[in-house]
């Protein structure tokens, strides 16, 4: 895509230096961070003796690390979240976020400067197809849940407004091993929007028809239930985690 500013990938790292940097110079870089004594978290820092390489030495590039093999969820789940922070980050604030648990009690992950970048990436993508600005209806999971916060960041760095219906992925995962539907709880958040979209007036055209809506404004939200997709009001998006 051609922006007046250029190819969209000059201008994300235009935006964001760090994506110029090669993939190679950028696992190296990791590597010094993740596993140097000063910056290492104490999580990674406690796995480098027993991981059977130097990650400092032996990963040179992207391709090695298949050497790290699989994660083990069950080290994540059970890891504190401060031992999760790396050191090089002890002065500054951090946020817990955690997964939606669909493979058994949820992970944790610790966040300093990751959704900032997630937001100027992603607002780059939507400038460049003409979405700036404006009002953000948001049928996100929150709480816990990454996805919630990057949507008030990205309405944030625009000025703009959130107007939030909560999406607790987890009580719907609970509804669907108890009764294989999750229909009612669906109706109950699109039950929700025509007030919010009628008073608010939040921009972008939602993807599924409730009302007509001015051009300017922007509609987040994240994949309904498997089982509740019949549903005449469903739609599709991805979900942040």
């Amino acid at each position: 895509m051609t922006t007046a500013l250029g190819t969209l990938p000059d201008l994300l790292r235009e935006r964001v230096p760090e994506l110029a940097v090669d993939l190679d110079t950028w696992t190296r870089r990791m590597m010094r961070w993740h596993f140097g004594p000063e910056t290492a978290s104490p999580f990674w820092a406690a796995r480098r003796a027993r991981l059977g390489f130097d990650p400092l030495k032996d990963v040179d590039g992207f391709a090695a690390l298949e050497l790290f093999g699989l994660f083990d969820k069950a080290e994540l789940r059970a890891a504190s979240a401060r031992d999760l922070r790396p050191r090089g980050y002890r002065d500054r604030p951090f946020r817990v976020f955690e997964t939606g648990g669909t493979t058994g009690p949820p992970c944790r992950i610790v966040n300093v400067t990751r959704l900032a970048y997630d937001v100027e990436i992603y607002r780059t993508v939507l400038e460049a197809r003409g979405v700036s600005g404006g009002d953000v209806l948001a049928m996100t999971p929150s709480g816990p849940h990454a996805y919630g916060h990057f949507v008030e960041g990205l309405a944030d760095s625009w000025h703009g407004a959130v107007h939030a219906i909560d999406f607790d992925p987890r009580w719907v995962k609970a509804a669907l091993r108890a009764d294989g539907e999750a229909d009612a709880y669906t109706a109950h958040l699109v039950d929700q929007t025509p007030a919010l979209l009628a008073a608010q007036r939040p921009s972008l055209p939602p993807p599924y028809p409730i009302l007509p809506l001015p051009s300017n404004s922007l509609v987040c939200v994240t994949s309904l239930p498997a089982a509740s997709r019949n549903n005449q009001h469903n739609t599709k998006k991805s979900q942040y985690n």
